[in-house]
């Protein structure tokens, strides 16, 4: 399940900079469009790194596996786990609060064990 959702997440993410590139590199843009398009392209690389570190993190707090999806108003976080204690569910929140600088009420944990 992990797996997919991993994968599912890193085809999307693919899809939308390939989307970005193409706008940035058709020469046809306009330089609003060409600004927010590199905007986004440099927003979206900085979510993606945040999901990376947040997952590595989540793993070295001994949590086997984890998927983070971070948006600009938002964060995803499911862990394998089949429920969180109180404790649990704190550090994960103070993680991914340090990592992306999100406030509790956007930050969702989900876990599936």
């Amino acid at each position: 399940m992990f797996a997919q959702f991993r994968s599912d997440k890193e085809e999307t993410r693919a899809k939308e900079i390939e989307y970005l590139d193409s706008v940035i590199n058709s020469g046809e843009a306009d330089q609003e469009v060409l600004n927010e398009a590199m905007s986004q392209k440099v927003a979206l690389t900085s979510f993606m790194e945040q999901e990376t570190n947040i997952e590595g993190l989540l793993k070295s707090a001994g949590y086997q596996d984890a998927v983070v999806t971070v948006s600009a108003d938002s964060v995803n976080v499911v862990v394998a786990e089949a429920a969180l204690s109180d404790d649990q569910a704190v550090q994960i929140l103070e993680i991914v609060k340090d990592e992306t600088g999100q406030s509790a009420q956007n930050i969702k944990i989900i876990p599936q064990g």
